[in-house]
């Protein structure tokens, strides 16, 4: 994308701010020249008066200087406060924006981001842009208004003077072009480099257990030191090309000096001309300003572009469709049994071969089906295809007689409750993390709800009860407690299709015994589809399904299986009978 088409596209984002934030933008502007106009007519007045040694006319000219400050100040109040108001509002719309767009991403998409990055285009690269709605536009209105009214202000006070100083200003822009390329490149790597850097610290964070329980402190150090030195050579490189655009503004005092110098010999041959050449000292300012705060508008608009095309990027990237594409023709779609899987297969885009193939099996309402296999196996995959977070190849999926293709995948996921092995909880209350996204029920039925998940108990032991807000990631909880909550949230669910990927294996034997209480109770009367490892979870299921590669290669009771010599769940299951999982 051009730089011009990304600042049309970030500036579009004002929407309810456009007035106010133009007011602003266009006020700044308009009061910079009016002020320093103003101000070269009193240095004009004041340099008559001392010529012809008129107090009144000095008296005039001290007046105006005084008057026009006032005003002045007065005037940027309004328009400063419009100006800061109206970029505040528009970044909050950008950094919405983004948040919704990866919000509703594709989990296959979101899931092979870097959550650094994510952070990054949210965090930091929301907040240069941020900077250019409030500095670089507001230097931007300063040159384009006070800069070009400028110019033509001392070409009306004396053309000749004012060629010579346009001339020598616009050699300044002239030399910072070529380097406004390579600002833009090493300003997009520095971004790039924090965003690593920030996932190496949100993985530090969240793995620090695993990292210390394994020794790996001085390995994800030497990591992030890697990125960090990586950053500073990308940073390095752009403030050198900050500084050799910098050092073209100090090519102002060489316009200043011939200014002078050019205004002295005028003023030899004409006294008439010092007055002239006072109002013309005042605008030259604004005049070098013009280029020399152009090149570096331009230098600094190439950093913050680079930031917002970031977050355009993310803001760009495709949605989740409404619907799960339909692969091809699909197999007519029974009415019974409950929920009914015919021929499903999936890829990954960087894979060549399906994770998951050619997968079938029906499930009555009711039933209970737990999947077993080693790990890679796709147990975990098919959740996801069940809940459209990932789109099939190709197959159905149907719940009495209702597809995965023609109903809304907001209106498909209602059919489902998941609790997962590791439980989410947000930074909320105990109540608001319980009842999620649902209407609001009440209080009777959410404690209904936790009693029947065995949570109730622990929630009335923290300080504020149902509305004790949780810690970031729940930490002031065990995984116990956790998971009780999760299944608290399933139960006000009350959907009619039950997932539980491993619900209970990462837990101690006391949470185990209290958890899995609370899972037969929610078990009971729904259909219910298990991923376990641990064998009381799934050796009273309906049926047990054994996938390995992607495929289901085995099917039965825990006894028929188990009656199978050459059985790979029975070698599972005894592999595994000394910690009691398969």
């Amino acid at each position: 994308m051009s730089s011009w088409k990304t600042l049309r596209r970030l500036l579009s984002y004002t929407g309810d701010a456009k007035a106010q934030y133009a007011s602003g933008i266009a006020g700044l502007g308009l009061i910079n020249l009016g002020l320093n106009a103003f101000f070269a007519a009193a240095l004009a007045l004041f340099a008559d008066s001392l010529m012809k040694k008129d107090r009144i006319l000095l008296t005039r000219s001290v007046l105006l200087f005084i008057a026009v400050g006032v005003l002045a100040t007065i005037a940027i109040l309004f328009a400063g406060r419009a100006l800061v108001v109206g970029a505040d509002r528009t970044e909050r719309h950008v950094r919405s924006a983004a948040f919704a767009a990866a919000n509703a991403m594709p989990v296959s998409d979101l899931e092979r981001l870097n959550p650094g990055d994510v952070l990054s285009r949210i965090n930091n690269d929301v907040a240069e842009v941020g900077k250019m709605y409030r500095q670089t536009m507001q230097l931007f209105s300063n040159l384009a208004v006070g800069g070009v009214g400028s110019v033509i202000v001392v070409l009306a006070i004396d053309w000749r003077t004012g060629l010579l100083i346009v001339a020598v200003s616009s050699l300044m822009l002239l030399l910072t072009l070529p380097i406004l390329g390579p600002l833009r490149r090493h300003a997009t790597g520095v971004q790039e480099k924090k965003a690593e850097l920030l996932g190496d610290i949100g993985q530090m964070a969240r793995g620090n257990s695993v990292i210390r329980s394994y020794g790996l402190s001085e390995w994800i150090s030497g990591k992030f030191l890697g990125h960090s030195l990586a950053q500073r050579r990308e940073a390095l490189r752009l403030g050198s090309y900050e500084a050799a655009r910098a050092a073209t503004d100090n090519m102002s005092d060489i316009v200043f000096i011939a200014l002078i110098a050019y205004g002295a010999y005028r003023a030899t041959l004409d006294h008439s001309f010092l007055p002239r050449l006072a109002a013309l000292t005042q605008m030259t300012n604004e005049v070098t300003m013009l280029f020399t705060q152009l090149s570096g508008l331009l230098g600094d608009l190439q950093v913050k572009l680079a930031a917002g095309t970031r977050v355009l990027q993310l803001i760009d990237a495709p949605s989740e469709p409404d619907f799960v594409g339909m692969p091809g023709v699909p197999a007519q779609t029974p009415v019974d049994p409950s929920l009914h899987v015919g021929d499903l297969a999936f890829g990954y885009a960087s894979n060549a071969e399906d994770t998951v193939r050619g997968i079938s099996f029906s499930v009555h309402k009711g039933q209970t089906v737990a999947f077993v296999g080693p790990s890679g196996g796709g147990k975990s995959t098919l959740f996801k295809l069940l809940l459209g977070l990932y789109a099939p190849t190709r197959g159905m999926i149907a719940i009495e007689g209702s597809s995965i293709y023609n109903e809304r995948l907001v209106d498909w996921r209602r059919h489902f409750a998941y609790v997962p092995q590791n439980a989410f909880v947000f930074s909320d209350t105990v109540y608001a993390n319980i009842v999620g996204g649902m209407p609001d029920p009440g209080l009777q039925e959410v404690e209904r709800a936790a009693r029947a998940a065995n949570a109730h108990d622990f929630i009335m032991q923290l300080p504020d009860g149902y509305q004790t807000v949780l810690e970031e990631s729940g930490r002031n909880l065990s995984g116990g407690e956790k998971q009780r909550i999760a299944i608290a949230r399933a139960i006000l669910q009350n959907a009619p299709v039950l997932l539980l990927d491993e619900a209970t294996s990462a837990l101690d034997a006391e949470n185990e015994q209290q958890v899995q209480e609370a899972l037969e109770r929610l078990m009971k009367g729904r259909t219910t589809l298990v991923i376990a490892h641990r064998l009381s979870t799934i050796q009273n299921a309906d049926t047990i399904y054994y996938l390995e590669d992607g495929c289901l290669v085995e099917q039965g009771t825990h006894q028929d299986l188990m009656a199978q010599p050459q059985s790979r769940y029975r070698s599972l299951v005894e592999a595994g009978l000394r910690t009691q999982t398969v």
